[in-house]
C-alpha cells in the first residue's frame, strides 16, 4: 500500500495479525498530512505513543471519544499493562525509570495545542464504531473505519494487539 495521496488505496483489511497491523498504516498516511480526525471509543498514550512523531506535527486535531474516562485516564480499559514491574531490586535500582510520564507529558502538550478540540460522549456505551479521517492539504484525504480503538492494543501494538477488522479508503464522496 502506497502512502503516496496520488495513488489509490487497494482494498485491504487490517486486523492487526502479523504484517497487518493498523499502526504502521496510520504512520504512512499521517507521513504528510495536516490533520486528523478521529472517532474512538478509547483513546490512551500508549496509541498516541505509536504514533507520536506523526501526530505532533499535525496542526488541526479533532477527537471524538466514546468512553468518557477514557478523557482521563492513560490505560481506562486497563489494557496496555504497565511499561514496568516493580520489585525490590528495582526499587533500589537508580537506573530505574518511569517511562509513562513523560510519555503522559508529551501526550497532553500534544492534545493542548491550538489545533485540538476533544470531545466526549457523555455516557458510556454508545459508540462502536471507530473512524480515522487524515488530511493532506489539497491532495485530499485516506481514512479508516473499523473496530480499532487509539490505543497500542487497538493499533496493533504491543505483544498481544487486540484483533480488529479495520477498512481503509481514499475515495472522496465516502469522505466528504
Amino acid at each position: 500500500m502506497s502512502a503516496n495521496p496520488a495513488n489509490s488505496v487497494k482494498p485491504r483489511i487490517f486486523d492487526n495479525k502479523a504484517g497487518r497491523e493498523l499502526a504502521p498504516f496510520m504512520r504512512d498516511i499521517l507521513a504528510d498530512a495536516d490533520s486528523l480526525s478521529a472517532a474512538t471509543a478509547y483513546f490512551s498514550i500508549y496509541g498516541y505513543g505509536l504514533l507520536a512523531d506523526r501526530l505532533n506535527g499535525l496542526g488541526d486535531v479533532r477527537l471524538l471519544l466514546g468512553e468518557p474516562a477514557s478523557a482521563e485516564s492513560p490505560d481506562p480499559a486497563r489494557q496496555d499493562g504497565k511499561g514496568f514491574d516493580l520489585t525490590e531490586r528495582d526499587a533500589l535500582d537508580p537506573v530505574f525509570a518511569l517511562r509513562q510520564r513523560p510519555l503522559a507529558l508529551a501526550c497532553k502538550a500534544w492534545l493542548e495545542q491550538d489545533g485540538a478540540q476533544v470531545r466526549s460522549m457523555r455516557r458510556a456505551g454508545l459508540m462502536h464504531g471507530k473512524a480515522y479521517l487524515v488530511g493532506k492539504g489539497g491532495a485530499g484525504k485516506n481514512g479508516v473505519a473499523g473496530s480499532s480503538n487509539f490505543t497500542m492494543r487497538g493499533l496493533g501494538g504491543g505483544p498481544n494487539p487486540n484483533i480488529e477488522l479495520n477498512l481503509p479508503c481514499d475515495d472522496p464522496a465516502t469522505l466528504a
